[in-house]
């Protein structure tokens, strides 16, 4: 009873360290993220209260400039936050990082350059001519900048949403993948047919890059273009999907990715193995998640011939039973497939709903049938003669 009570005292003691523990942490990074653009905005304040009280120059520089900026730095912060405790680090990544960062960036360096000059004015300084096409520093930014700011937010945001129904509303991740997938060429194929359409180019300048692709396309971009055809042509097949487990050319592994040249496979080893499209389409491929999980493998088991088969059998599928991996709802069954000169070859047929997990639920099995042929006095066969 004592042992008891001292064991209930000790396991409080643990959840309440773990509690503690977490607050403790929590805080941690609420301070880290939020600390000091509180600060510099309630800094800004007091000195644009202090300026105004004594009439100094700055003070509209810091209402209409400074304080603006201060808040949108902090609802930055704030976002980031909100990700680093509900999304996955590569979400945080692409849309804190790579996106938000860079989008506040700009819009501050172009807020500043606005107090030096007219933006509208420098966004039609003309940089260079191509034709009758008059390139302007708007332009520029909106293809180069806009473009990358574009499309990283649609990354960001397809994976955020990707996040959100699958984790939270059950949706099934291949069809959602292939659907995410699509949308994100349209949106990117929109934003590069916007950002060029602001460079409002001529019809003689068209036909020369019209004729310099065809060019790159008939050499250098050929494959590209196959790849991205043949990605294309296995989303509407719904042949395969991200999430899907495969084996081509004899590597298995589950598709992480399909981008537009090529489709990223994760073996067991946690290796990225990276492969043109076209290859799917060309090569056999193996799926064992096209249409179920469900997946049925063998191990070869060889006993010796002076044991009952029924007995070997028995000891079998008593050992499949307790493993937790094999589906307990379809049965298992072994059957004998051929006779050595000193064993019987049986094979044990089981089923598993994971089937990057084979290779270790086989491991297992293997391990347990040895160990409860010798707890029974089996003998494990071999074809070899004294």
């Amino acid at each position: 009873m004592v042992q008891q009570l001292n064991r209930s005292v000790y396991q409080l003691r643990q959840i309440l360290f773990w509690k503690d523990n977490l607050l403790v942490n929590t805080g941690k990074t609420i301070l880290e993220y939020l600390l000091f653009p509180a600060l510099f905005w309630l800094l800004l304040w007091l000195t644009g209260c202090l300026c105004a009280n004594f009439s100094y120059w700055p003070t509209n520089l810091i209402a209409t400039f400074a304080l603006p900026l201060s808040i949108l730095f902090f609802a930055y912060r704030l976002t980031g936050l909100l990700m680093h405790f509900t999304v996955e680090q590569e979400i945080y990544h692409v849309l804190v990082n790579r996106f938000f960062f860079p989008l506040l960036a700009t819009h501050i360096i172009i807020q500043t350059i606005g107090l030096l000059t007219e933006i509208s004015l420098l966004g039609d300084t003309e940089l260079f001519a191509f034709g009758e096409t008059k390139v302007t520093l708007r332009s520029l930014f909106i293809v180069s900048v806009g473009m990358y700011l574009w499309s990283t937010g649609v990354d960001g945001f397809s994976k955020l949403f990707r996040n959100l129904l699958t984790r939270h509303m059950g949706v099934e991740e291949g069809v959602l993948d292939g659907s995410l997938i699509l949308l994100r060429y349209f949106l990117i194929g929109f934003g590069l047919f916007f950002a060029f359409s602001q460079i409002k180019l001529d019809t003689t300048a068209i036909a020369a890059i019209s004729g310099g692709l065809a060019v790159g396309v008939g050499f250098a971009f050929r494959e590209v273009i196959v790849n991205f055809v043949s990605g294309i042509m296995l989303l509407f097949e719904r042949s395969l999907y991200p999430g899907d487990v495969i084996e081509i050319n004899g590597e298995m592994g589950q598709v992480k990715d399909i981008n537009i040249r090529a489709t990223t496979i994760r073996t067991n080893d946690n290796l990225d193995v990276v492969i043109p499209n076209q290859y799917f389409l060309t090569d056999n491929l193996i799926s064992y998640t096209h249409n179920s999980s469900l997946t049925r493998f063998q191990l070869e088991v060889p006993a010796a011939c002076e044991h009952n088969p029924e007995t070997v059998i028995a000891i079998i599928l008593d050992v499949t039973r307790e493993h937790l991996k094999i589906l307990s709802n379809l049965n298992a069954d072994v059957q004998v497939v051929s006779f050595g000169e000193n064993n019987i070859n049986y094979q044990l047929n089981v089923w598993t709903d994971n089937p990057l997990k084979i290779d270790s639920v086989r491991s297992d099995l293997y391990r347990l049938i040895w160990q409860a042929f010798a707890e029974h006095g089996i003998e494990i066969g071999s074809d070899q003669t004294d």
